[in-house]
Protein backbone atom coordinates (compact mmCIF):
# COMPACT_ATOMS: atom_id res chain seq x y z
CA UNK A 1 0.00 0.00 0.00
CA UNK A 2 1.32 3.42 -1.01
CA UNK A 3 0.64 6.48 1.13
CA UNK A 4 1.05 9.85 -0.62
CA UNK A 5 -0.64 12.26 1.86
CA UNK A 6 -1.91 14.34 -1.08
CA UNK A 7 -5.46 14.61 0.22
CA UNK A 8 -4.96 14.13 3.93
CA UNK A 9 -2.22 14.47 6.54
CA UNK A 10 -3.27 11.33 8.40
CA UNK A 11 -3.61 7.74 7.23
CA UNK A 12 -4.49 4.65 9.22
CA UNK A 13 -2.71 1.48 8.15
CA UNK A 14 -3.40 -1.86 9.86
CA UNK A 15 -0.75 -4.57 10.13
CA UNK A 16 -1.25 -8.17 11.17
CA UNK A 17 1.32 -9.34 13.73
CA UNK A 18 1.78 -12.99 14.68
CA UNK A 19 3.99 -14.15 17.53
CA UNK A 20 6.76 -16.54 16.47
CA UNK A 21 7.19 -17.94 19.99
CA UNK A 22 5.23 -18.31 23.21
CA UNK A 23 6.48 -15.91 25.89
CA UNK A 24 5.07 -15.40 29.37
CA UNK A 25 6.31 -12.11 30.77
CA UNK A 26 4.79 -10.02 33.55
CA UNK A 27 6.29 -6.93 35.16
CA UNK A 28 5.27 -4.64 37.99
CA UNK A 29 5.94 -1.05 39.03
CA UNK A 30 4.97 1.05 42.09
CA UNK A 31 4.38 4.75 41.44
CA UNK A 32 4.25 7.30 44.29
CA UNK A 33 1.49 9.67 43.12
CA UNK A 34 2.40 12.23 45.77
CA UNK A 35 4.99 12.71 48.48
CA UNK A 36 4.90 11.02 51.88
CA UNK A 37 4.51 13.50 54.75
CA UNK A 38 4.29 12.65 58.46
CA UNK A 39 0.66 12.43 59.56
CA UNK A 40 -0.82 12.60 56.04
CA UNK A 41 -2.22 10.11 53.54
CA UNK A 42 -0.19 9.26 50.43
CA UNK A 43 -1.46 7.74 47.20
CA UNK A 44 0.29 4.97 45.26
CA UNK A 45 -0.40 3.07 42.07
CA UNK A 46 0.60 -0.46 41.08
CA UNK A 47 1.06 -1.05 37.35
CA UNK A 48 0.98 -4.71 36.27
CA UNK A 49 1.81 -5.32 32.61
CA UNK A 50 1.71 -8.43 30.46
CA UNK A 51 4.44 -7.79 27.88
CA UNK A 52 4.47 -11.38 26.66
CA UNK A 53 2.53 -13.16 23.91
CA UNK A 54 0.36 -15.38 26.12
CA UNK A 55 -2.83 -14.69 28.06
CA UNK A 56 -2.02 -15.07 31.76
CA UNK A 57 -4.65 -16.18 34.26
CA UNK A 58 -4.87 -16.10 38.06
CA UNK A 59 -2.44 -13.17 38.29
CA UNK A 60 -1.86 -12.03 41.87
CA UNK A 61 0.09 -9.19 43.47
CA UNK A 62 1.62 -8.95 46.94
CA UNK A 63 2.82 -5.68 48.49
CA UNK A 64 5.10 -5.69 51.53
CA UNK A 65 5.43 -2.42 53.49
CA UNK A 66 6.94 -1.20 56.75
CA UNK A 67 4.08 -1.08 59.25
CA UNK A 68 6.32 0.62 61.82
CA UNK A 69 6.13 3.75 59.63
CA UNK A 70 2.87 3.49 57.69
CA UNK A 71 -0.61 2.01 57.97
CA UNK A 72 -2.89 0.84 55.18
CA UNK A 73 -5.98 2.98 54.53
CA UNK A 74 -7.75 1.73 51.40
CA UNK A 75 -7.33 0.28 47.92
CA UNK A 76 -9.17 0.25 44.58
CA UNK A 77 -9.92 -2.50 43.74
CA UNK A 78 -10.27 -3.82 47.28
CA UNK A 79 -7.42 -6.01 48.52
CA UNK A 80 -8.31 -9.69 48.71
CA UNK A 81 -6.43 -10.00 52.00
CA UNK A 82 -4.31 -7.85 54.29
CA UNK A 83 -2.01 -8.33 57.26
CA UNK A 84 -0.20 -5.81 59.43
CA UNK A 85 2.45 -5.32 56.73
CA UNK A 86 1.16 -6.92 53.52
CA UNK A 87 -1.52 -6.39 50.89
CA UNK A 88 -2.69 -9.07 48.45
CA UNK A 89 -4.62 -8.42 45.25
CA UNK A 90 -6.27 -10.88 42.88
CA UNK A 91 -5.76 -9.40 39.42
CA UNK A 92 -7.26 -12.24 37.38
CA UNK A 93 -6.62 -12.45 33.64
CA UNK A 94 -4.35 -10.11 31.66
CA UNK A 95 -4.28 -10.32 27.87
CA UNK A 96 -1.01 -9.97 25.90
CA UNK A 97 0.19 -6.34 25.99
CA UNK A 98 -2.56 -5.57 28.48
CA UNK A 99 -2.15 -3.96 31.87
CA UNK A 100 -3.99 -3.54 35.16
CA UNK A 101 -3.71 -0.75 37.72
CA UNK A 102 -4.33 -0.83 41.47
CA UNK A 103 -4.48 2.35 43.53
CA UNK A 104 -3.90 2.25 47.27
CA UNK A 105 -3.63 4.77 50.09
CA UNK A 106 -1.23 4.67 53.02
CA UNK A 107 -1.06 6.90 56.07
CA UNK A 108 2.40 7.90 57.24
CA UNK A 109 2.71 7.93 61.02
CA UNK A 110 3.35 11.18 62.88
CA UNK A 111 6.58 12.37 64.56
CA UNK A 112 8.51 11.26 66.49
CA UNK A 113 7.76 7.82 64.96
CA UNK A 114 8.32 9.08 61.41
CA UNK A 115 10.30 12.20 60.57
CA UNK A 116 11.56 13.97 57.48
CA UNK A 117 14.29 12.06 55.59
CA UNK A 118 13.10 8.68 56.89
CA UNK A 119 12.83 6.07 54.14
CA UNK A 120 9.63 4.13 53.42
CA UNK A 121 10.22 0.82 51.65
CA UNK A 122 7.70 -1.09 49.53
CA UNK A 123 8.28 -4.40 47.77
CA UNK A 124 5.70 -5.51 45.19
CA UNK A 125 5.68 -8.98 43.62
CA UNK A 126 3.52 -10.26 40.78
CA UNK A 127 2.76 -13.95 40.18
CA UNK A 128 2.74 -16.39 38.38
CA UNK A 129 6.46 -16.39 37.65
CA UNK A 130 7.43 -20.04 37.16
CA UNK A 131 7.78 -19.63 33.37
CA UNK A 132 8.37 -15.90 33.29
CA UNK A 133 10.81 -14.80 30.59
CA UNK A 134 12.33 -12.02 32.73
CA UNK A 135 11.58 -12.90 36.38
CA UNK A 136 13.70 -10.07 37.79
CA UNK A 137 11.07 -7.45 36.87
CA UNK A 138 8.35 -9.43 38.68
CA UNK A 139 9.62 -7.74 41.85
CA UNK A 140 9.78 -3.96 42.29
CA UNK A 141 11.20 -2.14 45.32
CA UNK A 142 10.34 1.49 46.02
CA UNK A 143 12.31 3.51 48.57
CA UNK A 144 10.48 6.78 49.25
CA UNK A 145 11.99 9.58 51.32
CA UNK A 146 9.64 11.29 53.78
CA UNK A 147 9.37 15.06 53.31
CA UNK A 148 7.60 17.94 54.99
CA UNK A 149 6.33 20.82 52.81
CA UNK A 150 6.68 19.99 49.11
CA UNK A 151 6.29 21.39 45.59
CA UNK A 152 3.42 19.55 43.82
CA UNK A 153 5.08 20.04 40.41
CA UNK A 154 8.11 17.80 40.38
CA UNK A 155 10.11 15.08 38.65
CA UNK A 156 11.34 11.89 40.33
CA UNK A 157 13.52 8.94 39.36
CA UNK A 158 12.44 5.94 41.38
CA UNK A 159 15.85 4.24 41.36
CA UNK A 160 17.37 7.18 43.23
CA UNK A 161 20.55 9.16 42.71
CA UNK A 162 22.88 6.19 42.17
CA UNK A 163 22.89 2.94 40.21
CA UNK A 164 25.70 0.45 39.85
CA UNK A 165 27.28 -0.37 36.51
CA UNK A 166 25.53 -3.75 36.52
CA UNK A 167 22.16 -1.97 36.77
CA UNK A 168 22.66 0.12 33.62
CA UNK A 169 21.06 -2.64 31.53
CA UNK A 170 17.80 -2.14 33.43
CA UNK A 171 15.15 0.56 33.08
CA UNK A 172 15.11 3.79 35.03
CA UNK A 173 11.58 4.76 36.12
CA UNK A 174 10.60 8.44 36.00
CA UNK A 175 7.42 10.20 37.09
CA UNK A 176 6.52 13.85 36.45
CA UNK A 177 3.75 15.15 38.69
CA UNK A 178 1.81 18.37 38.26
CA UNK A 179 -0.95 20.34 39.98
CA UNK A 180 -3.00 23.30 38.83
CA UNK A 181 -2.42 25.81 41.64
CA UNK A 182 -3.79 28.70 39.59
CA UNK A 183 -7.20 30.37 39.68
CA UNK A 184 -8.93 28.76 36.68
CA UNK A 185 -9.23 25.34 35.06
CA UNK A 186 -6.40 24.45 32.66
CA UNK A 187 -7.64 23.57 29.18
CA UNK A 188 -4.42 21.79 28.31
CA UNK A 189 -1.15 20.84 29.98
CA UNK A 190 2.10 20.46 28.06
CA UNK A 191 5.28 18.96 29.53
CA UNK A 192 8.66 19.35 27.87
CA UNK A 193 11.30 16.90 29.04
CA UNK A 194 14.75 17.02 27.47
CA UNK A 195 16.30 13.58 27.89
CA UNK A 196 19.86 13.32 29.10
CA UNK A 197 22.14 12.33 26.16
CA UNK A 198 23.12 9.16 28.07
CA UNK A 199 19.51 7.89 27.95
CA UNK A 200 18.40 5.82 24.96
CA UNK A 201 15.13 7.31 23.67
CA UNK A 202 14.54 4.17 21.57
CA UNK A 203 13.77 2.32 24.82
CA UNK A 204 11.23 4.88 26.10
CA UNK A 205 8.00 3.27 27.34
CA UNK A 206 5.04 5.01 28.97
CA UNK A 207 4.17 3.27 32.23
CA UNK A 208 1.06 5.17 33.25
CA UNK A 209 -0.67 8.55 33.06
CA UNK A 210 -3.43 10.31 34.93
CA UNK A 211 -5.20 11.56 31.79
CA UNK A 212 -5.28 10.91 28.04
CA UNK A 213 -2.12 12.22 26.37
CA UNK A 214 -0.08 12.40 23.19
CA UNK A 215 3.69 12.02 23.13
CA UNK A 216 6.13 13.41 20.58
CA UNK A 217 9.91 12.96 20.35
CA UNK A 218 11.98 15.35 18.25
CA UNK A 219 15.71 15.75 17.70
CA UNK A 220 16.35 12.42 19.42
CA UNK A 221 15.97 13.67 22.99
CA UNK A 222 13.22 16.31 23.18
CA UNK A 223 10.08 14.68 24.53
CA UNK A 224 6.74 16.44 24.74
CA UNK A 225 3.76 15.06 26.65
CA UNK A 226 0.56 16.86 25.66
CA UNK A 227 -2.67 16.61 27.65
CA UNK A 228 -5.20 18.27 25.33
CA UNK A 229 -8.68 19.16 26.62
CA UNK A 230 -7.66 17.98 30.09
CA UNK A 231 -9.75 20.72 31.76
CA UNK A 232 -7.73 20.26 34.93
CA UNK A 233 -9.54 21.87 37.89
CA UNK A 234 -7.68 24.46 39.92
CA UNK A 235 -6.71 23.64 43.48
CA UNK A 236 -9.14 25.95 45.28
CA UNK A 237 -12.12 24.55 43.34
CA UNK A 238 -11.31 20.82 43.40
CA UNK A 239 -8.05 19.93 45.15
CA UNK A 240 -8.21 16.10 44.72
CA UNK A 241 -8.70 16.39 40.95
CA UNK A 242 -6.26 19.24 40.42
CA UNK A 243 -3.36 16.77 40.18
CA UNK A 244 -1.94 14.82 37.24
CA UNK A 245 1.12 12.84 36.25
CA UNK A 246 2.98 11.01 33.50
CA UNK A 247 5.26 8.05 34.26
CA UNK A 248 7.71 6.44 31.88
CA UNK A 249 10.69 4.11 31.86
CA UNK A 250 13.85 4.35 29.80
CA UNK A 251 17.22 2.59 29.67
CA UNK A 252 20.68 4.16 29.77
CA UNK A 253 22.70 3.82 26.58
CA UNK A 254 25.04 0.85 26.39
CA UNK A 255 27.96 3.28 26.22
CA UNK A 256 27.53 4.71 29.74
CA UNK A 257 30.54 4.49 32.00
CA UNK A 258 31.23 4.71 35.72
CA UNK A 259 30.97 8.35 36.75
CA UNK A 260 28.40 9.31 34.10
CA UNK A 261 25.51 11.35 35.51
CA UNK A 262 22.06 11.32 33.92
CA UNK A 263 20.24 14.48 35.03
CA UNK A 264 17.40 16.67 33.89
CA UNK A 265 14.26 18.57 34.76
CA UNK A 266 10.93 19.20 33.08
CA UNK A 267 9.02 22.30 32.00
CA UNK A 268 5.28 22.17 32.77
CA UNK A 269 2.97 24.53 30.85
CA UNK A 270 -0.60 25.18 31.98
CA UNK A 271 -2.37 26.64 28.92
CA UNK A 272 -0.29 29.55 27.60
CA UNK A 273 1.24 30.54 30.92
CA UNK A 274 5.03 30.60 31.48
CA UNK A 275 6.40 27.16 32.36
CA UNK A 276 6.92 25.82 35.84
CA UNK A 277 10.42 24.37 35.97
CA UNK A 278 10.65 21.26 38.13
CA UNK A 279 13.49 20.20 40.33
CA UNK A 280 16.47 18.51 38.66
CA UNK A 281 16.87 14.79 39.21
CA UNK A 282 20.16 13.00 38.65
CA UNK A 283 21.39 9.43 38.71
CA UNK A 284 25.10 8.64 38.76
CA UNK A 285 26.60 5.38 37.55
CA UNK A 286 28.88 4.07 40.29
CA UNK A 287 30.98 0.97 40.76
CA UNK A 288 29.62 0.23 44.22
CA UNK A 289 27.49 1.85 46.91
CA UNK A 290 30.26 1.39 49.47
CA UNK A 291 33.38 -0.72 49.33
CA UNK A 292 32.43 -3.00 52.20
CA UNK A 293 28.82 -3.46 51.11
CA UNK A 294 29.75 -4.05 47.49
CA UNK A 295 32.46 -6.57 48.41
CA UNK A 296 30.17 -8.44 50.77
CA UNK A 297 27.28 -8.55 48.31
CA UNK A 298 29.56 -10.04 45.69
CA UNK A 299 31.12 -12.46 48.15
CA UNK A 300 27.90 -14.49 48.04
CA UNK A 301 26.33 -15.92 44.89
CA UNK A 302 23.17 -18.05 44.77
CA UNK A 303 22.98 -20.75 42.07
CA UNK A 304 21.17 -22.26 40.31
CA UNK A 305 18.60 -19.48 40.36
CA UNK A 306 15.80 -20.14 39.36
CA UNK A 307 15.91 -23.62 40.86
CA UNK A 308 13.59 -26.60 41.22
CA UNK A 309 15.24 -28.76 43.89
CA UNK A 310 18.15 -27.05 45.63
CA UNK A 311 20.52 -24.10 45.59
CA UNK A 312 24.15 -23.60 46.55
CA UNK A 313 25.95 -20.56 47.91
CA UNK A 314 29.27 -19.68 46.37
CA UNK A 315 31.24 -17.58 48.83
CA UNK A 316 34.65 -16.12 49.39
CA UNK A 317 37.12 -18.11 51.45
CA UNK A 318 37.04 -15.64 54.32
CA UNK A 319 33.24 -15.74 54.77
CA UNK A 320 31.50 -18.28 57.02
CA UNK A 321 27.73 -18.75 56.87
CA UNK A 322 25.99 -18.85 60.23
CA UNK A 323 22.39 -19.18 59.08
CA UNK A 324 20.09 -18.89 56.06
CA UNK A 325 16.44 -18.04 56.56
CA UNK A 326 13.94 -18.24 53.70
CA UNK A 327 10.87 -15.98 53.69
CA UNK A 328 7.93 -16.04 51.30
CA UNK A 329 6.60 -12.84 49.72
CA UNK A 330 4.22 -12.39 52.66
CA UNK A 331 7.19 -12.14 55.03
CA UNK A 332 6.58 -15.55 56.64
CA UNK A 333 9.62 -17.66 57.58
CA UNK A 334 9.27 -20.97 55.68
CA UNK A 335 12.69 -22.65 56.03
CA UNK A 336 15.93 -22.22 57.96
CA UNK A 337 19.38 -23.70 57.38
CA UNK A 338 22.82 -23.77 58.89
CA UNK A 339 25.84 -23.90 56.58
CA UNK A 340 25.75 -26.81 54.15
CA UNK A 341 27.01 -27.83 50.73
CA UNK A 342 23.54 -27.51 49.24
CA UNK A 343 20.14 -26.34 50.46
CA UNK A 344 17.03 -28.36 49.59
CA UNK A 345 13.95 -26.33 48.58
CA UNK A 346 12.09 -29.01 46.63
CA UNK A 347 9.19 -28.83 49.10
CA UNK A 348 8.57 -25.13 48.49
CA UNK A 349 5.83 -23.91 46.17
CA UNK A 350 6.82 -22.14 42.96
CA UNK A 351 7.37 -18.42 43.37
CA UNK A 352 9.65 -15.71 44.73
CA UNK A 353 11.45 -16.01 48.05
CA UNK A 354 13.87 -13.89 50.03
CA UNK A 355 16.99 -15.37 51.62
CA UNK A 356 18.37 -13.66 54.71
CA UNK A 357 21.97 -14.87 54.86
CA UNK A 358 23.86 -14.20 58.07
CA UNK A 359 27.63 -14.65 58.12
CA UNK A 360 30.45 -13.89 60.50
CA UNK A 361 31.05 -10.67 58.50
CA UNK A 362 27.56 -9.24 58.02
CA UNK A 363 24.18 -10.23 56.64
CA UNK A 364 22.45 -9.68 53.32
CA UNK A 365 19.20 -10.34 51.47
CA UNK A 366 19.14 -12.34 48.25
CA UNK A 367 16.21 -13.21 45.98
CA UNK A 368 15.46 -16.81 45.02
CA UNK A 369 13.06 -18.02 42.33
CA UNK A 370 11.59 -21.49 42.90
CA UNK A 371 10.47 -22.94 39.56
Amino acid sequence: QTIDFLTTSTEQVDFCLTANQAVEDLNITILPLDDARPGFDSNYKLIVQNVGTETLNAVTVNVLFDNSKQSFVSATPIATSTTANTLDFSIGTIQPFGSTEVEFVMQTLTPPTVNADDVLTFTATVLPDASDYTPNDNVFTLNQIVVNAYDPNDKRVLQGDEITMSQTADYLDYIIRFQNTGSANATFVRIEDNLEPELDWNTLKITSASHAYDVKITNGNEVEFFFDNINLPYEAADEPNSHGYIAYKIKPKTTVQIGDIMSGNASIYFDYNPPIITNTVSTEVIENLSTDEYSFQNALTIYPNPTNEYFKVEKSNNVNIESIKIYNISGKLVKEFTESERYNVSDLNSGFYFLRIKTDKSQTIKKLVKS
